[in-house]
């Protein structure tokens, strides 16, 4: 008889490693074809003796492709049980939670090294990362390990699904750089206030995993329903006879809920950087509402395509909605508008 570690082992292997794959796919291509832009269009600026004061658009995009990527996939370690149904068949084998979480970081473990390794032997190659800078090199590539092996997991497990957890999982350790760089703090304390965020994730993961449970009701990651508003749950549940085009409409509203949350957070920062500005001029400057204005610009337009679709096939609609009495062309006409009007 086969033993039962290394089949848990191979099938965490099949599912992560076409998404490693990828995202080393997505490294590569930006630190290759990045690297044949034209000097015009190269974002460096120099100094007076020829000097290259910031890092390549290629070095650029590849650290976001890179810490993107690693933290995308320790939240797939975990919210691939969320995604095919299979988490209350996990925590049903007849093994030790301890044994299950070790399982599945000792397959993501590997991975996120080889993805560090990728990054640090990507960037060391560019001129731009001297003597001097190679400590700081090092400090970031060991953060999206950290976020990606310790922060992700726990992201996933309080979010309820891998998409959720992989945008707090990087939106987290993104606001506190965030703040601290615009209130001047050193790069070396951001690095360590980072590690210990991960630590605390660690701590949260080990203990959210051996506490897990399966519960029935809704199956969404955040759940932004009416009773939330104080509707009875007996009167937000009533089926109630509607057109089936509001009905429609209203759904895939529904999908978008991580959507809202995110944005949310967002008016939350800029109207406090908008306060800010007004109580501390020097301090809170226009720089720190371009990069609250650029993460959410940059993020929310791909999330809100990416929950379109993959919502509908985690909550297993995707087959039955085919076979509504409803034009599948004026289905995905709802659903293309309501993503172009959100984004």
């Amino acid at each position: 008889m086969t033993r039962a570690l290394p089949l848990q082992l191979r099938k965490e292997l099949r599912e992560l490693l076409p998404w490693w794959a990828a995202i080393v796919a997505g490294m590569l291509a930006c630190w290759v074809l990045l690297q044949e832009l034209p000097p015009m269009l190269d974002d460096r600026r120099f100094t007076p003796d020829g000097r290259a004061t910031v890092p390549p658009a290629s070095m650029v995009f590849g650290l976001f492709a890179y810490a993107g990527g690693a933290i995308a996939l320790g939240a797939l370690s975990l919210g691939q049980e969320y995604s095919h149904g299979t988490l209350s068949g996990l925590l049903v084998q007849p093994a030790s939670r301890a044994r299950l979480l070790l399982t599945k970081l000792s397959v993501l473990l590997p991975m996120l090294m080889a993805l560090a390794a990728l990054a640090m032997a990507a960037f060391a190659s560019d001129p731009w990362f001297g003597a001097e800078n190679a400590g700081k090199l090092l400090m970031l590539c060991t953060l999206p390990f950290a976020c990606g092996l310790f922060l992700a997991p726990w992201m996933t497990m309080a979010c309820g699904g891998p998409m959720a957890g992989a945008v707090f999982g990087a939106a987290l350790p993104s606001l506190l750089w965030a703040v601290g760089w615009y209130l001047h703090v050193p790069f070396e304390d951001l690095w360590r206030a980072t590690l210990a965020l991960a630590g605390v994730g660690a701590v949260m993961t080990w203990r959210a995993f051996m506490t897990l449970q399966v519960s029935g009701g809704s199956q969404a990651e955040l759940d932004l329903s009416i009773a939330w508003l104080g509707r009875a749950t007996i009167d937000a549940e009533r089926a109630h006879a509607v057109h089936p085009l509001w009905a429609l409409v209203k759904k895939e509203f529904w999908l978008q809920q991580v959507t809202f949350v995110v944005s949310g957070a967002y008016v939350v920062v800029w109207l406090a950087v908008l306060v800010g500005r007004r109580l501390a001029p020097d301090l809170f400057t226009e720089s720190a509402l371009y990069i609250t204005v650029s993460l959410h610009s940059g993020l929310v337009p791909v999330m809100i395509g990416a929950l379109a679709s993959a919502e509908e096939r985690r909550f297993g609609t995707a087959d039955w909605q085919t076979l509504l009495p409803f034009a599948a062309w004026k289905q995905w006409a709802i659903k293309s508008g309501i993503v172009v009007a959100l984004a």
